[in-house]
C-alpha cells in the first residue's frame, strides 16, 4: 500500500488547545443564542393569546348580532353576558380567557362603547373574574397573560394584544383623548406637570 492511503485522519481543530476551547464556546454561545429565546417565551403563551383574540371576535360579533336586532344597540352594560349566552348563539366557554382555568368571565364590557362610536374606542377587554362586568381602564388586568399585557376588542371588530405599556393610549370614549397623548396637548394637567 502506499504511504498516502494508510495516512491518519486530520483532527477537526488544528492549533493550540485555547483556540480549541474558544471554537468550541463560540459554537454553544450561538446555539444559546438560537434556542434560548424558546425558554424564555413559553410556546403556549401565543397559543393562550391566539384563543383569547379569537374569543374576543366571536363575542363582538354577537354583540354586533344583538345590535343590529335591537335598533343599532348593544345589550345593557348590566346584562350583556346574561343576555349573549339567552340568544343561544354563544357558548359559555368563550367569556374566559384560556390563560386561567376559572371563574365565569374574564372579560368587560365598555359602557361608552355603542355601535356608532370612533372604530378605535374600546369595545370588551380582558379584566378579573366576575360575569356581565363593565367599566373602563380601572377594571382592565394585564395577569391573565403575565403582566405582558392584555386583548382588547375595538368597536371596528378589531381585536389586538396591546402591551401593557400601550395601555394608556387606548380611546375609552368619543371625544376622549388617551392618556399616553395628554403631555402633548397644551393647557392639559399632563403638560404642566
Amino acid at each position: 500500500m502506499s504511504e498516502a492511503t494508510t495516512r491518519e485522519p486530520r483532527p477537526l481543530f488544528r492549533g493550540p488547545l485555547l483556540v480549541r476551547i474558544f471554537v468550541i464556546y463560540l459554537v454553544i454561545a450561538v446555539l444559546l443564542a438560537v434556542v434560548g429565546p424558546l425558554f424564555m417565551h413559553p410556546p403556549g403563551d401565543d397559543s393562550r393569546r391566539l384563543t383569547c383574540i379569537k374569543n374576543l371576535k366571536q363575542l363582538g360579533m354577537s354583540l354586533w348580532q344583538y345590535a343590529d336586532n335591537h335598533e343599532r344597540r348593544y345589550p345593557p352594560p348590566e346584562q350583556w353576558c346574561d343576555l349573549l349566552v339567552g340568544g343561544g348563539d354563544i357558548d359559555v366557554s368563550v367569556f374566559r380567557c384560556p390563560a386561567t382555568k376559572v371563574g365565569p368571565s374574564n372579560y368587560a364590557m365598555n359602557p361608552d362603547a355603542d355601535p356608532d362610536s370612533a372604530g378605535d374606542v374600546v369595545l370588551l377587554f380582558e379584566s378579573s373574574l366576575g360575569w356581565n362586568q363593565f367599566g373602563g381602564c380601572e377594571l382592565l388586568t394585564t395577569e391573565n397573560h403575565r403582566g405582558r399585557g392584555c386583548s382588547i376588542l375595538f368597536v371596528d371588530g378589531g381585536v389586538r394584544f396591546v402591551k401593557a405599556d400601550e395601555l394608556g393610549e387606548l380611546k375609552w370614549a368619543d371625544g376622549e383623548i388617551p392618556e399616553g397623548e395628554l403631555a402633548s396637548v397644551s393647557g392639559s394637567s399632563e403638560a404642566t406637570r
